[in-house]
């Protein structure tokens, strides 16, 4: 079962039930697929209307991946397919990508605010 706090969406595909999200190693792999393009850059295409396609199926990709890694484009491509072939679905997969980058909460007393962008790693 999906859990959509962790931004999961359930899906059946090609007959089997698959629980898809949008993690850190996902997000990884899709930036290196798209030559370092960040994932932030393509939210913001999509956010304004100015992803094509091939940018939604890359994104349907990432996620599926988190059920079948050795998945491929076509096979991303049928599982957007499906997708955009239902509302609800669709629906629930932006919800999922919404819920991978949650939004602060407010801070605990006496603890500064955290910025609202992404931190490097700390140094080994």
């Amino acid at each position: 079962m999906a859990n959509k706090l962790r931004g999961e969406f359930s899906v059946t595909f090609q007959g089997a039930a698959l629980s898809l999200r949008l993690g850190i190693n996902q997000i990884c792999e899709l930036e290196e697929k798209r030559d370092g393009e960040s994932i932030f850059e393509l939210l913001g295409q999509l956010s304004a209307g100015e992803a094509t396609f091939r940018d939604l199926r890359d994104l349907a990709w990432a996620m599926l991946r988190s059920a079948l890694p050795e998945c491929t484009d076509m096979d991303a491509g049928e599982l957007l397919d499906e997708i955009m072939g239902d509302p609800e679905l669709f629906d629930r997969m932006q919800a999922a990508i919404a819920a991978s980058f949650p939004e602060d909460k407010a801070p605990a007393p006496g603890k500064p605010k955290a910025a609202n962008k992404p931190r490097r790693p700390a140094k080994k």
